[in-house]
Protein backbone atom coordinates (compact mmCIF):
# COMPACT_ATOMS: atom_id res chain seq x y z
CA UNK A 1 0.00 0.00 0.00
CA UNK A 2 1.29 3.23 -0.91
CA UNK A 3 1.91 6.80 1.52
CA UNK A 4 -1.20 8.32 1.75
CA UNK A 5 -0.46 12.30 2.04
CA UNK A 6 -2.64 13.24 5.31
CA UNK A 7 -3.52 16.71 3.78
CA UNK A 8 -5.87 15.05 1.83
CA UNK A 9 -7.74 14.43 4.67
CA UNK A 10 -8.37 18.05 5.93
CA UNK A 11 -11.33 20.15 5.06
CA UNK A 12 -9.86 22.66 3.16
CA UNK A 13 -8.54 19.84 1.02
CA UNK A 14 -12.20 17.61 0.46
CA UNK A 15 -13.80 21.18 -0.44
CA UNK A 16 -11.32 21.55 -3.11
CA UNK A 17 -12.06 17.72 -4.64
CA UNK A 18 -15.17 18.30 -4.10
CA UNK A 19 -15.21 21.76 -6.94
CA UNK A 20 -16.17 20.41 -10.30
CA UNK A 21 -12.69 20.01 -12.57
CA UNK A 22 -12.96 23.14 -14.56
CA UNK A 23 -12.15 25.06 -11.18
CA UNK A 24 -9.73 23.05 -9.96
CA UNK A 25 -7.52 23.30 -12.86
CA UNK A 26 -7.74 27.23 -12.59
CA UNK A 27 -6.86 26.67 -8.92
CA UNK A 28 -4.10 24.55 -9.85
CA UNK A 29 -2.96 27.16 -12.43
CA UNK A 30 -3.19 30.01 -10.09
CA UNK A 31 -1.27 27.56 -7.33
CA UNK A 32 1.22 26.79 -10.21
CA UNK A 33 2.22 30.61 -10.69
CA UNK A 34 2.36 31.30 -7.07
CA UNK A 35 5.03 28.59 -6.92
CA UNK A 36 7.17 29.91 -9.53
CA UNK A 37 6.76 33.47 -8.34
CA UNK A 38 7.77 32.45 -4.56
CA UNK A 39 10.91 30.21 -6.38
CA UNK A 40 12.18 33.05 -7.80
CA UNK A 41 11.68 35.57 -5.20
CA UNK A 42 13.71 32.66 -2.94
CA UNK A 43 16.14 32.80 -5.58
CA UNK A 44 16.72 36.39 -6.31
CA UNK A 45 16.70 36.72 -2.07
CA UNK A 46 19.06 34.11 -1.56
CA UNK A 47 21.80 35.71 -4.22
CA UNK A 48 21.10 39.18 -3.09
CA UNK A 49 21.86 37.73 0.60
CA UNK A 50 24.74 35.74 -0.45
CA UNK A 51 26.31 38.77 -2.51
CA UNK A 52 26.24 40.99 0.91
CA UNK A 53 27.62 38.07 2.98
CA UNK A 54 30.54 37.76 1.07
CA UNK A 55 30.98 41.49 0.65
CA UNK A 56 30.69 41.50 4.93
CA UNK A 57 33.36 38.63 5.20
CA UNK A 58 35.74 39.69 2.33
CA UNK A 59 37.62 42.48 4.99
CA UNK A 60 37.37 39.37 7.86
CA UNK A 61 38.40 36.56 5.38
CA UNK A 62 41.62 35.96 7.61
CA UNK A 63 38.93 34.78 10.33
CA UNK A 64 37.81 31.97 7.92
CA UNK A 65 40.43 31.28 5.92
CA UNK A 66 43.53 28.33 7.46
CA UNK A 67 46.42 30.49 7.62
CA UNK A 68 47.70 27.80 5.12
CA UNK A 69 50.23 24.78 5.36
CA UNK A 70 52.79 25.11 8.24
CA UNK A 71 56.49 24.32 7.64
CA UNK A 72 58.60 22.70 10.43
CA UNK A 73 61.98 24.88 11.14
CA UNK A 74 65.43 22.90 10.16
Amino acid sequence: MGYINPVLELPAAQKLAALPLEQRLAIAAVFRELRGAADDLAESSWRRRKCRDGELLAGRRHLFTSPGPRTRAA
